[in-house]
């Protein structure tokens, strides 16, 4: 596994538009990639490339050890 981080204009922005979008507008987001290249999880946009890499590297100190919060309703 890998993990890519990419930076991209925000969504909600105007695309297409030549010398609309500033610098400051760009997000970097972060996606963790499984040996067959296909996107395994990914996360929220960040206003900065330090902040992204930081993401990763929470996440990249989990272990077996994590706990998991199950959140579902049991159903009849």
């Amino acid at each position: 596994m890998f993990f890519e981080i990419y930076d991209e204009p925000p969504s909600s922005g105007i695309l297409g538009l030549p010398g609309l979008m500033q610098p400051k507008d760009i997000e970097w987001r972060w996606r963790l990639k499984g040996d067959n290249y296909k996107t395994v999880a990914s996360g929220e946009s960040y206003k900065n490339k330090d902040d992204c890499l930081h993401a990763i590297n929470l996440l990249m100190g989990t272990n077996f050890s994590t706990k998991i919060n199950d959140l579902s309703v049991d159903r009849l």
